[in-house]
């Protein structure tokens, strides 16, 4: 069993999600495997890279007891799809994170269909891994195949409006 993290692959550090992350390591199922992006990221006790290759990121992803990950949809998508249930740490605009909130909208969304835990305070991360395993550990239904065609979709559309107004 292991703990896995991903920041992602923006261009902005998340330094917020890490900081954390190291302060609570004592809580998290040993190893812990952080992917770093962009982020400033040095801890040699961590198995780190800056970025995984494609495999064996989603190895990763399927083989984590604990999944932290950024609110990124690929991130969220690629989880839901191996039967997780993450545990998502929105990058915010307001730490230099990102360029907006999207990724805390796109979070609330899935938090009110019950698909992932959403942290929303950084502060939080600890008390949701002590207090609700049970949540975490639960495996995705069969039917989170057809949510997660409904997400790829919206984010296609989404995209393609997008693209027009450029």
């Amino acid at each position: 069993m292991t703990t896995f993290v991903s920041v992602g692959n923006a261009l902005q550090p998340f330094s917020r999600l890490l900081n954390e992350v190291v302060r609570i390591r004592d809580q998290l199922p040993e190893p812990v495997i952080i992917q770093y992006g962009n982020t400033p990221f040095d801890d040699k006790s961590y198995r780190s890279k800056a970025f995984f290759h494609t495999n064996e990121y989603l190895e990763l992803i399927k083989l984590s007891k604990i999944l932290i990950i950024h609110g990124g949809a690929g991130s969220i998508l690629h989880a839901l799809e191996f039967g997780k249930f993450p545990v998502v740490v929105p990058r915010l605009k307001k730490y230099g994170e990102h360029i907006n909130d999207h990724q805390l909208e796109f979070g609330r969304q899935l938090k009110i269909h019950g698909r992932i835990e959403l942290i929303e305070s950084i502060d939080k991360l600890e008390e949701s891994i002590l207090i609700k395993p049970a949540i975490r550990d639960r495996l995705v239904s069969q039917n989170e195949s057809e949510l997660v065609n409904d997400i790829r979709r919206l984010l296609e559309e989404e995209a393609t409006k997008f693209s027009k107004k450029i």
